[in-house]
C-alpha cells in the first residue's frame, strides 16, 4: 500500500494571516516544523496549497526545501486534495494541517501501521468521549485516509460546509469503514493548545518552541508546560473562544 503524507497549508488564514510561513525561532516557520515532522516518517511528502498568488511564497519555500507542492481551489479543500492525488496517485494520505508545529510523529507512525494492517477507507484516534482528536486543538494529530474514499465522496457533491474539512463527510458516514485508535489521555487534554489559529497561540509556541531541549519527549514538554499555570490557564482561555468542531462518533456504527 502506498501512503503519502499531505500537508494542508495556505496564507490566507482571516484570523493570523500568513501564519503557517511566520516564523517560530529565528530560522524556521511553522511550516518547516510541520514538514521537518512528517519527513522523519519517511513517507512522500507533499504541500496541498491554493492557486492563488498569496500562496507563492509558501510554493517558494517548499521549493528552496525540495518539497513537492501541488495546488488548487482555496474555498474547496477536498477538490485541492484531489487535484493533490492527481498529481501524485496513492493507495491513502496522512492528512496533515500545516499550522500544527508539534505533530506527533508517533502517533501518526502507528496511525500509518493501522491502516495498512486494517485496509479500510479511514483510520484516525477518537477520545474516550467519541470526539475525533483531529478536531481537538491539541495539534498533535494527523489523520489517514484511503484515495478511494476521497474520490467517492468529491463525486457525491457534497456541500461546501463538509468539503472544507475534507475527511468529515467519510468518518461521519456509516457507509465508509473505520478503524478508531484511542487516543491517549495525556494528548487529549482539555487545556491543551498547540495549534496555531491566533497571535496568541503563536506567542505561545515560540516561548514553547524555545524552551523545549533538543531530543525532548513531547510528553515531558507537556508536563512542563502543565506546571506553569499561567500558561495552561491561557490555553484553556483559547480554547474556550475558539472552538473546534464538537463532533461525537459511535463507533457502535463501524462494528
Amino acid at each position: 500500500m502506498k501512503i503519502i503524507a499531505i500537508i494542508q497549508a495556505r496564507t490566507g488564514s482571516s484570523r493570523l494571516p500568513q501564519k503557517v510561513l511566520r516564523r517560530i525561532d529565528g530560522e524556521r516557520t511553522l511550516l518547516d516544523c510541520v514538514i521537518d515532522n512528517v519527513q522523519a516518517l519517511g513517507i512522500l511528502t507533499v504541500v496541498s496549497t491554493t492557486d492563488r498568488s498569496s500562496d507563492d511564497p509558501l510554493a517558494e519555500l517548499c521549493e528552496r526545501r525540495n518539497i513537492s507542492v501541488a495546488r488548487g481551489p482555496q474555498e474547496n479543500v477536498l477538490e485541492r486534495y484531489i487535484h493533490t492525488l492527481d498529481r501524485f496517485p496513492c493507495d491513502a494520505c496522512l492528512r496533515v494541517c500545516g499550522d500544527n508545529p508539534f505533530l506527533d510523529t508517533q502517533l501518526a507512525a502507528n496511525l500509518l501501521r493501522r491502516h495498512k494492517q486494517d485496509d479500510v477507507d479511514y483510520t484516525g484516534y477518537l477520545t474516550l468521549s467519541g470526539r475525533p482528536a483531529i478536531c481537538l486543538p491539541a495539534g498533535l494529530f494527523a489523520e489517514c485516509v484511503s484515495s478511494s474514499a476521497l474520490r467517492r465522496l468529491h463525486d457525491s457533491n457534497p456541500p461546501i460546509d463538509i468539503a472544507e474539512h475534507v475527511t468529515l463527510g467519510v468518518y461521519s458516514d456509516s457507509n465508509y469503514s473505520c478503524a478508531w485508535e484511542t487516543a491517549p489521555a495525556w494528548a487529549t487534554q482539555d487545556w491543551l493548545r498547540l495549534t496555531c489559529d491566533t497571535t496568541g497561540d503563536l506567542t505561545r509556541l515560540r516561548r514553547i518552541y524555545a524552551e523545549r531541549e533538543t531530543g525532548t519527549d513531547l510528553r515531558d514538554l507537556l508536563q512542563r508546560i502543565q506546571s506553569q499555570a499561567w500558561l495552561k490557564n491561557e490555553m484553556l482561555k483559547e480554547n474556550k473562544q475558539n472552538l473546534k468542531p464538537n463532533i461525537i462518533i459511535s463507533t457502535a456504527r463501524y462494528a
